[in-house]
């Protein structure tokens, strides 16, 4: 099963990438260079991830993303990792990230307990949409 994910990268110019999770693996449909270079432009990546559960499966769903807003916190890129749920759909469960640049979010994708919260996540629901965030 494949989860549809669309980042939006926002700089000077609105970039729009899209990306599909796969069994932990993350495949880019443009290259990593011109998202980066995208990214570079800001100090900070923001990131703000909406996922949809599947019913039912919110508390498990909930727990595996407990287990990785913990791990995530301890890695040194990470300036804040939040996790919310909708008050009026608790099938609609959101995470707020926010990293200290471009190479602490790569290195973030990359560890082991990134790619096995995405491998458990993934079942748990029917969408997930991944949002780089230009706040104003």
């Amino acid at each position: 099963m494949e989860i549809l994910a669309i980042r939006v990268i926002a700089s000077a110019k609105k970039y729009a990438d899209t990306i599909t999770l796969n069994a932990g693996v993350r495949k880019v449909s443009s290259p990593d260079a011109y998202r980066d270079s995208a990214m570079a432009a800001q100090e900070h990546v923001d990131l703000l991830v909406v996922l949809h559960s599947h019913p039912g499966q919110e508390q498990e769903l909930n727990q595996v993303l407990e287990n990785l807003r913990d791990a995530s916190v301890a890695e040194p890129g990470c300036v804040h990792y939040r996790l919310g749920q909708s008050s009026s759909n608790p099938t609609v469960i959101f995470i707020q990230e926010r990293w200290v640049d471009a190479a602490a979010l790569r290195d973030h994708e990359t560890t082991s307990h990134f790619l096995s919260g995405v491998a458990k996540i993934q079942p748990l629901c029917s969408v997930v949409q991944i949002h780089n965030v230009d706040w104003k």
